[in-house]
């Protein structure tokens, strides 16, 4: 598989899985334990630092309420401040 593709992929899967996460209003480790997966895993799925298996997409998938196919969809990433919003 060509290295610029395997990479373009995990970085579209770790976005979706971090995205829907967010949207869901779930942290890391409310995931993990819905979806059965070691929180440490999947902290490294969402950087994009390892290659999910075929169960782990599943586990996630079930967990986020959504198809498979749908973490690897190419959608426009969402717009969104880093770090924590001001106090106030």
């Amino acid at each position: 598989m060509d290295d610029d593709l395997l990479h373009a992929t995990l970085v579209r899967v770790a976005a979706n899985v971090r995205r829907l996460r967010l949207e869901r209003e779930l942290t890391q480790a409310e995931l993990s334990e819905r979806a059965s997966v070691d929180l440490r895993y999947l902290q490294r799925i969402e950087a994009a630092k390892v290659h999910a298996g075929v169960g782990y997409v599943a586990a996630l998938a079930a967990a986020l309420g959504v198809e498979p196919g749908e973490l690897f969809a190419l959608v426009e990433p969402a717009v969104r401040p880093h770090g924590r919003p001001p106090k106030g």
